[in-house]
C-alpha cells in the first residue's frame, strides 16, 4: 500500500472511504 504524503494527513483514507461509498451505492 502506498503511504500518502504528510500534507494529505488532513484527509485520512479519503480514497478508501470514497471507494466504500461507491460500493455501497451499487
Amino acid at each position: 500500500m502506498n503511504h500518502r504524503p504528510r500534507r494529505e494527513r488532513t484527509q485520512p483514507n479519503r480514497c478508501k472511504l470514497n471507494l466504500i461509498e461507491e460500493k455501497a451505492l451499487l
